[in-house]
């Protein structure tokens, strides 16, 4: 089934297939690409057609001559030619003549087909001459100039050819990386055909559409390349819904004419003289111009690797980079301008143009670098710097924030100086960006600095004016934990809120003065933290004297209890409740922080047999210090300490008392003889008798009566009320009992 030169009537064997009938309802579909890359062997095994194809034993050769044809009837109804690779030794050989012809096959596949399948290696997508772009843009440029507007329809808009790009040996990049590629390329080949008019332009899309299928290497990947080209053909059946073929891209000919219709054609691209065109000189000054410059950037390819080397991962100081690209780059334009002196200067100098400036782009990219790592290296040596102004003994920096801005003006001045010298003779390279990004990344360490340094030095101040308030409250409460009758409970508490405020005040100044400092916009408020602080201070002070109140407490107590004895007992029972009451101020002074509106008091129930304490309600406790059970607990063991002291001092009163009154009765044996004499003196004297009996009455009488005072209280019930009636009954001078002795009730009772 395959048309040769031998077997040249198409029509002959297009009547043996199954759509002979069909009129317009069938699609050509040709392959397009370079020689020996597997064009046959793939429409073979999509299209189960019988190409020859190439003898792996003989080596790379040209098996297809010409265009060959053949159909399949099971996808759809198509006609299939195989075209002769492109870039073939064989017609290299034949001149100029032999180059033609392989222009104008490829010519002809694009204008008689409805899909033409580009073959082309995934590694050439990116070449101009593997790629055969530079011959698809000919191809372009001819198929406008010649058919373009022969195709035109009654609506003016021409038939369109699907191109179909089959990457070969798929599977190092990325596919749509590949696509993008591709795309670009068709872009810029299509622009460049109405560079010199392009009012006359021509939409890419009105023309062509384009698609895509991968396929992995044959030979390294058999299975995988069978499943994709098996995958490959739903897309060339009619009844598929990943069919490719759209009404759209046929010509519109019926299949009884395509053999007249096909001759036509070759007959106008024959015939032709602008198929010669470009010129053969000038399309082999684009061939080798590209093909130097090809070669030169992959020598810049290799020096770029060595600066990369030397000034980006070695020790080369960056300073020397720009001296060193600018020899690199004039050594390569120069080499290209020696062996390509002999070209078109027009073309010459336009492929010296671009390659100048690939390689000027590559080298502001790896300038980028450069500059970096000199951003790096001047921040490194700035960190170190800043490394060595505070250390563990002396965090606080003094006169910070002036020093950090002359720092930032000389590392600013350091890196710019180092940039400069680094781009050398390439003034057009910029390295603002890296000055900015360099001042952005030293502000960082600045604000973390500053933050720092703030927050010790707010700390530090914190801390002193605590220890300040600390010393203020223990010199104050020391003073004030006993009873001054001349200072009230008012003053000793102003006394404490003076000194709580003014160190809140004080401390928000010295903290504003740091914020000014260093500059600090909106600052946080520390009003809150401060009173918090201070209030800590004067409750810890508070609790650290309520912790031995009960102690105390009781100190005070013993200071003025008891009172000297002996004494009469109403005495002491005035001493005690004086002496309580002192020591309970004390509980009153230091069971809550009178820094609050108002001071709570205690009340002490002395009453009833059972002393009792009475604690205020709705206090607030963050100036509680004591709370009501350990009040309770400190008035309950006060009491029993104190009630017990009261006691004793009763009982050694009494034993006192007691000893007065009992003289031994050897003292008057002694006395008696020692005053025998003076005594029968006085016996038979009866003057001086009478006055020993009146001194001894008077004696014993201030006796009894100091005796019965003392111990009026003691005495029975009847006894002290027979010596009330007599003592009424007395003169206020001759009375036995003193006022304060008789208790009021008493008093309150007799009369």
């Amino acid at each position: 089934k395959q048309l040769t030169p031998r077997r040249p009537c198409m029509t002959e064997y297009l009547k043996n297939t199954s759509f002979w009938n069909n009129a317009c309802d069938y699609a050509v579909v040709s392959i397009f690409g370079a020689q020996s890359s597997g064009k046959s062997t793939l429409l073979n095994r999509l299209f189960g057609t019988k190409f020859q194809v190439m003898d792996s034993t003989v080596g790379f050769h040209q098996c297809t001559q010409g265009i060959f044809m053949s159909s399949n009837d099971e996808l759809g109804n198509l006609v299939v030619m195989d075209v002769e690779g492109t870039d073939s030794m064989e017609r290299q050989k034949s001149g100029e003549e032999g180059q033609a012809f392989e222009k104008r096959i490829s010519l002809f596949a694009l204008a008689v087909s409805d899909v033409l399948i580009i073959n082309i290696m995934e590694r050439d997508i990116n070449r101009a001459q593997g790629s055969n772009y530079m011959l698809l843009q000919l191809l372009f440029e001819l198929n406008l100039q010649i058919f373009h507007k022969d195709r035109l329809d009654s609506s003016g808009e021409a038939a369109k050819t699907l191109l179909y790009f089959v990457i070969r040996d798929s599977g190092d990049i990325e596919q749509q990386k590949s696509i993008d590629i591709i795309r670009k390329h068709m872009d810029r080949m299509w622009k460049d055909l109405f560079k010199e008019n392009p009012k006359e332009s021509i939409n890419f899309d009105s023309c062509f559409d384009i698609t895509y299928s991968f396929l992995p290497h044959k030979t390294h990947k058999p299975k995988e390349w069978e499943e994709k080209v098996i995958a490959m053909k739903p897309r060339f059946h009619n009844k598929s819904k990943e069919c490719v073929l759209k009404d759209e891209y046929s010509r519109k000919i019926p299949i009884s004419g395509l053999q007249e219709y096909c001759k036509n054609t070759w007959n106008i691209i024959k015939q032709n003289k602008d198929i010669d065109l470009p010129a053969q000189r000038e399309m082999m000054a684009r061939y080798r111009c590209g093909e130097i410059s090809t070669q030169i950037k992959l020598d810049f390819k290799d020096a770029l690797q060595k600066l990369r080397v030397s000034f980006i991962d070695g020790d080369e100081p960056g300073v020397l980079f720009g001296s060193t690209a600018n020899t690199t780059k004039k050594k390569l334009i120069a080499q290209y301008n020696e062996l390509t002196a002999y070209y078109i200067e027009k073309i010459r100098v336009e492929f010296e143009e671009k390659l100048e400036g690939d390689i000027d782009f590559a080298l502001k990219q790896l300038y980028g670098d450069v500059c970096k790592k000199i951003r790096d290296a001047t921040l490194q040596t700035m960190k170190e710097e800043l490394a060595t102004k505070t250390t563990e003994e002396k965090p606080i920096w003094t006169n910070c924030y002036v020093e950090l801005q002359t720092m930032n003006e000389d590392m600013v001045n350091t890196f710019k100086e180092a940039a400069e010298k680094a781009r050398g003779d390439f003034t057009q390279w910029k390295y603002q960006f890296h000055v900015d990004d360099l001042i952005d990344s030293y502000h960082v360490l600045q604000e973390r600095i500053i933050e720092t340094q703030v927050q010790l030095r707010i700390r530090e101040t914190i801390e002193l004016q605590q220890s300040q308030l600390q010393n203020t409250l223990s010199t104050t409460i020391s003073k004030k934990n006993v009873v001054d009758e001349e200072q009230s409970l008012e003053e000793f508490d102003e006394s404490i809120r003076d000194a709580y405020v003014m160190s809140i005040e004080n401390t928000l100044s010295k903290i504003n003065d740091i914020h000014d400092e260093f500059h600090i916009e909106d600052p946080p408020s520390f009003k809150d933290r401060l009173a918090e602080a201070a209030r800590s201070v004067v409750v810890a002070s508070f609790s650290n004297h309520a912790n031995y109140l009960s102690n105390l407490m009781v100190k005070s107590f013993k200071e003025s209890f008891p009172p000297l004895l002996p004494t009469k007992t109403e005495q002491i029972e005035r001493a005690f409740i004086k002496s309580r009451d002192r020591a309970m101020f004390l509980l009153n002074q230091f069971f809550y922080v009178p820094i609050g509106k108002s001071r709570p008091s205690l009340t002490f129930h002395f009453d009833s047999k059972k002393p009792s304490l009475q604690y205020p309600s709705n206090l607030d406790d963050q100036f509680v210090v004591l709370s009501k059970d350990q009040c309770v607990s400190i008035f309950k063991d006060f009491m029993a300490e104190v009630v017990v002291l009261r006691l004793q001092a009763e009982h050694e009163n009494e034993r006192k008392n007691a000893t007065a009154m009992n003289v031994p009765w050897y003292l008057w044996f002694f006395l008696l003889i020692l005053g025998w004499n003076e005594l029968m003196w006085v016996i038979k004297n009866p003057f001086y008798l009478f006055l020993a009996i009146l001194v001894v009455i008077f004696i014993f009488g201030v006796r009894i009566r100091k005796m019965v005072n003392d111990h009026y209280v003691a005495m029975p019930w009847w006894l002290r009320v027979g010596l009330m009636q007599v003592n009424n009954v007395m003169p206020a001078s001759y009375r036995m009992l003193d006022d304060d002795t008789i208790p009021d009730k008493e008093k309150e009772k007799h009369q």
